[in-house]
């Protein structure tokens, strides 16, 4: 874009932890990201500041009754966003559950409930169109409504000496989902922006299965089945996909052997259908002490168009398939050496869990 963009931003995080006793326990906290940017267009004189107050305040109460783990959290969160062009104020609730029941040491059963809210940003809202192809002009969609997650999950896991699995059923119920939108406005030119769809599913299962040390050998299976369906204003889209990945690998003394391959699976986004990234690799391992590791990978063997990122568009007015590839990833060697040094207990008892990072664009872009 040609834009040049200054962005300041003062993350701040309070945590409060406390044990009732070995069965109770009950977390709090408080975060807020403070943000103010200013950016120049070059191509104009349009020079808007804009600013975030982001305010998320959370408890937690964990309660344990014999074999059974009870959990319990809810929260706010408080956004405020400002630009020269417009403002919105968003005041959601968080909450979630869950359940566990470790029914012997073989058998545990779980279940989660969680609600949250995906509140869209200041790019998405912010009424600033913008000239990103010779046809195309990007906008953001101040009338965009807040995105409701509810999310359900039941899950068990068995495990028996050298033998582990474990199975998922997930479901995703999204309300006022957020997605990407092309409407034709004449005269040769389209615009892109974000929109609300009218619903948007996913109903997920996922299976594994592990095998540890027999004889030296290893072997982890991950399968997954998901069923995506979105619809908008006179369109609807569904989508099943399969993915999964299978590892093998042989230990003996300082080396191992292993080999992993990915079985890459499709995902569907509301006109957008993507395809997750290929992979494969032969890895060879020495670690002759508890220091140094010495490392031979081979990756994306016999395949000729290395990383592969293969993606289609059904939308009516803008439909499209892509074929993107990284071709100088294909049969490739990668060679590594890791140093790792030990300096007793004195720094591993002074531990920070404080997340303090800034990820948002400041740009009125897409």
């Amino acid at each position: 874009m040609n834009v040049d963009s200054r962005r300041r931003s003062l993350i701040s995080e309070v945590s409060y932890i406390h044990n009732f006793s070995q069965n109770t326990s009950l977390s709090a906290g408080y975060q807020n990201t403070l943000s103010h940017s200013r950016n120049k267009y070059l191509t104009s004189d349009y020079e808007p500041v804009l600013t975030e107050n982001n305010n998320y305040v959370y408890a937690n109460l964990g309660q344990s009754v014999g074999r059974v783990y009870f959990g319990l959290s809810t929260g706010a969160k408080l956004f405020w966003i400002k630009n020269d062009l417009n403002k919105r104020h968003f005041i959601r609730n968080l909450s979630g559950a869950q359940i566990s029941w470790n029914i012997s040491d073989k058998w545990n059963l779980y279940g989660n409930f969680r609600y949250s809210p995906s509140i869209p940003s200041l790019t998405e809202l912010t009424d600033y169109p913008q000239q990103t192809t010779p046809y195309i002009i990007s906008n953001g969609n101040p009338d965009l409504k807040v995105a409701e997650n509810f999310i359900y999950s039941v899950g068990a896991t068995y495990s028996y000496r050298k033998f582990s699995a474990s199975f998922s059923s997930a479901y995703a119920d999204i309300h006022n989902s957020v997605i990407s939108n092309v409407s034709y406005m004449g005269d040769g030119h389209f615009l892109s922006q974000s929109v609300n769809a009218r619903y948007t599913r996913q109903f997920q299962n996922v299976m594994t299965m592990r095998l540890n040390d027999i004889h030296g050998f290893g072997a982890n299976l991950f399968m997954c089945l998901s069923d995506y369906r979105t619809a908008g204003d006179g369109w609807r889209h569904k989508l099943t996909a399969f993915e999964g990945s299978v590892s093998l690998w042989w230990n003996k003394g300082p080396f191992t052997i292993s080999y992993w391959r990915k079985l890459p699976g499709k995902y569907l986004s509301g006109h957008y259908v993507g395809k997750n990234e290929n992979g494969d690799a032969l890895d060879v391992e020495w670690r002759p002490d508890n220091h140094w590791t010495l490392g031979v990978s081979w990756m994306y063997m016999f395949d000729r168009k290395g990383t592969r990122y293969p993606s289609w568009d059904y939308s009516s007015v803008n439909p499209r398939t892509s074929e993107r590839y990284i071709r100088n990833n294909s049969n490739m060697i990668t060679l590594s050496v890791t140093y790792t040094a030990d300096f007793g207990s004195l720094f591993r008892t002074a531990r920070r869990t404080l997340n303090n990072s800034d990820s948002s664009s400041s740009l009125l872009r897409l």
